[in-house]
C-alpha cells in the first residue's frame, strides 16, 4: 500500500496540514508539537485491552499514517516537494495503475517541477560561461581529443557548451601545449566546416 493510500484510509484526506491541524506556514517546532499531541491520541499502546483485533489494526494503521505525515512535514526536502505538488514525495502511488505503467492522472510535470529546479536561458548561459576556459573544460577537451583521435567535429558533439569557434582556442591553449608536454599523443587536430 502506498503512503498516500495509507494516509487516505486513516484520515480520508492527504492534506497533511489538515491532519495535524496546522497551517502551511507552521514551523518545525509547531509540526513536532502537533504530531506528538495527535500521536498520543492514536498510539497503539493506548488501545484498550478489550478492543477487537480489527480496532487494534485500525489504530496501528492510523498511527503509521500519522507518522508518515510527520515524516513528510518534518523533512525539509519532502515538505518542499509536498508544498509544491500536493503529493507525497517518494510515494509509489503513480506506479499503482491497472496496467502497471502508472496512474493515468499522475501529473509528471508537477513531479519533475518538484524534483528539479526550472532551467531558463540565464542558467544555461551561466553554466556555459563558468565551464569555458575552466580546468574542467580543459580536461574534457583533452579526453575527447584522445577518444575522437583529433576529430574536431566529433569533439564538438562530446564537449559540453562547445561551439565551432572554440576549436581554434582549444588547439592553441589546450591541445597544443599538452602535446608539447608529452601528455597526449599528436593525432593532428582536424576540424572542417560543413557547408
Amino acid at each position: 500500500m502506498s503512503v498516500s493510500a495509507l494516509i487516505t484510509s486513516a484520515f480520508s484526506t492527504t492534506d497533511l496540514y489538515f491532519i495535524l491541524s496546522l497551517k502551511s506556514t507552521a514551523t518545525s517546532s509547531q509540526i513536532k508539537k502537533a504530531y506528538h499531541k495527535r500521536a498520543l491520541e492514536c498510539h497503539p499502546d493506548k488501545t484498550p485491552s478489550t478492543a477487537s483485533e480489527e480496532d487494534k489494526k485500525t489504530r496501528t494503521n492510523t498511527f503509521q499514517a500519522l507518522s508518515a505525515c510527520y515524516d513528510v512535514l518534518s523533512t525539509e526536502g519532502k515538505r518542499s516537494a509536498y508544498d509544491r505538488t500536493g503529493r507525497i514525495p517518494g510515494d509509489d502511488e503513480f506506479l499503482d495503475g491497472a496496467d502497471g505503467m502508472g496512474d493515468d492522472d499522475f501529473d509528471w510535470g508537477d513531479y519533475f517541477s518538484a524534483v528539479f529546479k526550472r532551467v531558463d536561458l540565464s542558467d544555461i548561459i551561466n553554466v556555459t560561461n563558468t565551464f569555458r576556459n575552466s580546468p574542467d573544460e580543459a580536461l574534457a577537451v583533452l579526453k575527447y581529443y584522445v577518444v575522437c583521435k583529433g576529430n574536431g567535429r566529433k569533439m564538438l558533439e562530446c564537449v559540453m557548451c562547445s561551439e565551432a569557434k572554440d576549436t581554434g582556442r582549444w588547439r592553441a591553449a589546450i591541445i597544443g601545449p599538452a602535446i608539447e608536454r608529452g601528455e597526449i599523443e599528436d593525432f593532428g587536430f582536424k576540424y572542417e566546416e560543413r557547408d
